[in-house]
């Protein structure tokens, strides 16, 4: 017994501190804000780093207001050596020293190529420098050579604030990337910068299998979980693609990273009420409003999925207008007999699903996308990162007693709804500044409102026999009062409190709510979508804001009234 009890306890310290104690346990660790100096640096010769770090700087200098400085350091062929950087102390006018080297022939970033050398004292000149600029640019972006030594690149990374290392598909990339970590781990004696890997794709080209092995060598299970949630980042891959369409939007959202000014969507749980989610999305793009990272569950999770591919919310529309009319519920039903462990498999909403995106991963969204769903054995909450994406969203739906829970690899999977029904906080601790949050979870007082209402309308109307009342009554599982509604009632209740605290960590609040909304009124999408587009509407000045001001954490006023709710 006492064996067992070590080798429980021995296992659960072998997993990442986050996991073993479990993520409400833990506050989501506030976002950093803009990170000033920033390194990009490829791990192979053969990556236009250059091309791609002069893009996000044009990019930035426009989320960032100021004009960005590049720093190019190279092994040679540079307009000056860092070791001259010795002599060349600052002026007392407050000038930049190097301002006569700087190239301002390029558009909306001022250019400076260094050479750096392997020496110890060159690394200090670099500090010095960086220090220096700082006072003079919003950002300094560096540029590190491929042909740097391990050593000086390590020493290089250790004086920024973020740094993001380009990769290839090759294990020997993976193998240099995780040399990297643990050597700065070594020599910055805790002053890790914030480090990003980024998958560099070209046209055609599909990471499916690289991601399974990134995430295998940091020693997570991909099936158990799907990409770690961390402070660091360490383990979130990004995929940047080399083709026009996706392209531009990520390389938006690297510099919005950047200038700390990301906006994050986290989509809520809610059934057929989630499809006003369709219509926040329209108002969105209407209003042209960059969302950089999108996190959904359950219905939230398969809208999210659709969105994150590239599809626009006019095509959401579109999809969701094939389930329409009086049977059209029918189409996403495949019963399960006898209905043992839920009524229905879900599998049909996987399929619908994959007729659109097909067999995509994480790893080929246009837009980074976070699925959660709970973990059946624990009950803790999944956070999909990697892997099949139709998978992740059929475990993130599959409703406790309404549906068959789903096997992925050696876990089972239920609802999201369960433990994050508003994943607010997923986007937390990926470091997203801004957050705006949909949540179609009514609280008790809505609901409250809602049948004094009812109560209202039906006083002095007299009660006559309807057949259909009676049918629905003895025969209908979805009606309500009867077993189906009485489990989602059950679920939806255990889900408010979770929903409301993470509305307050929102900045912006949407609420999409109805009065006679059921969760399987499928058939009505343009209800439901309208109800989205006008909610958002009503939000639209405040989210405006997001990115327009600097970031900083306020008690706003959809936030007071989480806390009221």
């Amino acid at each position: 017994m006492l064996k067992t009890a070590q080798s429980f306890i021995a296992s659960r310290e072998a997993l990442p501190l986050s996991f073993r104690l479990g993520h409400l346990l833990i506050p989501p660790p506030q976002p950093v804000g803009p990170s000033n100096l920033v390194a990009f640096a490829p791990l192979t010769t053969n990556l236009p780093a250059t091309e791609i770090t002069a893009k996000i700087a044009r990019l930035a200098k426009v989320e960032a207001i100021r004009r960005p400085l590049v720093l190019s350091l190279v092994t040679h062929g540079g307009s000056f050596a860092l070791s001259e950087w010795l002599a060349s102390p600052p002026h007392l006018n407050g000038e930049f020293v190097l301002g006569e080297r700087v190239d301002s022939s390029r558009p909306d970033t001022d250019w400076l190529t260094a050479t750096l050398g392997d020496g110890v004292e060159e690394i200090t000149a670099l500090d010095n420098l960086l220090r220096h600029a700082r006072e003079h640019y919003a950002h300094v972006l560096v540029i590190v050579s491929a042909e740097l030594k391990a050593d000086i690149l390590c020493r290089v990374l250790g004086l920024v604030d973020k740094a993001f290392l380009l990769l290839r598909q090759s294990p020997n990339q993976v193998y240099n990337y995780h040399l990297i970590t643990k050597e700065l781990d070594t020599l910055t004696s805790g002053r890790k910068p914030h480090l990003k890997p980024l998958l560099y794709l070209e046209e055609g080209e599909s990471a499916h299998g690289f991601t399974e092995l990134f995430y295998r060598t940091e020693a997570i299970d991909p099936p158990a979980l799907y990409g770690r949630m961390t402070s660091d980042g360490v383990g979130s891959l990004q995929v940047l693609r080399d083709c026009t369409g996706s392209r531009e939007i990520q390389l938006r959202g690297l510099a919005r990273e950047i200038a700390g000014t990301r906006i994050g969507l986290a989509l809520s749980s809610g059934g057929a009420k989630g499809l006003s989610h369709i219509g926040v999305i329209q108002v969105l793009e209407e209003s042209g409003i960059d969302i950089d990272v999108v996190a959904g569950c359950s219905m939230g999770a398969y809208i999210a999925a659709l969105w994150a591919h590239g599809h626009d919310g006019h095509l959401l529309e579109d999809l969701a207008g094939e389930v329409k009319g009086r049977w059209g519920f029918c189409k996403l039903l495949d019963p399960s007999f006898p209905p043992r462990q839920g009524f229905i498999f879900g599998s049909y909403v996987k399929h619908r699903l994959e007729r659109t995106i097909g067999d995509s991963h994480f790893s080929d969204m246009v837009r980074p996308l976070r699925i959660v769903a709970t973990n059946f054995d624990t009950l803790e909450r999944a956070v999909f990162a990697s892997g099949q994406v139709s998978s992740a969203v059929h475990a993130s739906s599959a409703i406790p007693g309404v549906c068959v829970p789903v096997q992925i690899g050696d876990e089972t999977f239920i609802d999201g709804g369960v433990a994050d029904p508003l994943p607010v906080d997923v986007l937390r601790e990926m470091g997203v500044e801004r957050i705006i949050a949909v949540n179609t979870i009514p609280t008790p007082a809505y609901l409250r409102c809602v049948r004094d209402l009812e109560r209202e309308q039906m006083q002095g109307v007299p009660k006559r026999f309807s057949l259909l009342q009676f049918i629905n009554r003895h025969f209908n599982y979805f009606a309500n009062g009867n077993i189906l509604d009485n489990l989602m009632r059950s679920v939806h209740g255990a889900q408010i409190r979770v929903a409301e605290e993470a509305c307050r960590q929102a900045d912006v609040v949407i609420r999409p709510l109805s009065c006679d909304g059921k969760w399987h009124e499928f058939s009505k999408p343009g209800k439901y979508i309208s109800l989205g587009r006008q909610a958002a509407q009503e939000q639209l000045d405040e989210i405006h804001k997001l990115g327009k001001e600097p970031y900083e954490r306020t008690d706003t006023a959809q936030n007071r009234m989480a806390v009221a709710a």
